[in-house]
């Protein structure tokens, strides 16, 4: 596999759920980076590819649970791959673009993306639309909680505290 795997567990009694559901992330820019180590924070598995090449080799040995697909590829057009993918994956596919024009919103959901987040979009609202986008997988993956809160450095710490304040 080309892509750099990511997997850290959750906290609390659904991290095993949550682990065992894998976003594939192609994008090519840095701040893809962002995205990446926020999916892991949240739980997810994330498998990070920089092109399309990349994206459809990984796709070869994988079949995850969302994919989340950058505009301006190295090799090619997000859009344009996205209509490819929506061809043979049945899975959300959320658009990730450092444009918020209206037409570029409406022409990536015309290319079957079922989302389209800006870049620079608040991490608030993109949790929300990803924890609701992978609701069937974490159901599928076992222990599925109604609402999973996001987990911050802190939250963790706080956990780990209270289990050894507890013990």
């Amino acid at each position: 596999m080309t892509g750099e795997l990511s997997n850290t567990k959750a906290a609390g009694c659904h991290g095993d759920a949550l682990s065992a559901v894998t976003v594939l992330l192609i994008d090519n820019e840095e701040y893809s980076m962002f995205y990446r180590e926020l999916i892991r924070q949240w739980g997810y598995s994330v498998i990070h590819v920089k092109n399309i090449r990349e994206g459809k080799q990984t796709l070869e040995n994988l079949a995850p649970d969302m994919i989340m697909l950058g505009d301006d590829l190295s090799d090619g057009c997000g859009f344009e791959f996205c209509k490819e993918l929506r061809r043979t994956w049945d899975i959300p596919i959320i658009l990730i673009d450092c444009n918020k024009a209206d037409i570029r919103v409406s022409a990536g959901l015309d290319m079957g993306a079922d989302e389209y987040f800006p870049k620079h979009c608040s991490f608030d609202y993109v949790k929300i639309r990803v924890d609701n986008y992978l609701k069937p997988a974490v159901k599928r993956a076992g222990r599925y909680a109604e609402k999973t809160p996001a987990r911050s450095r802190f939250d963790l710490w706080h956990v780990k505290w209270m289990n050894w304040i507890n013990s």
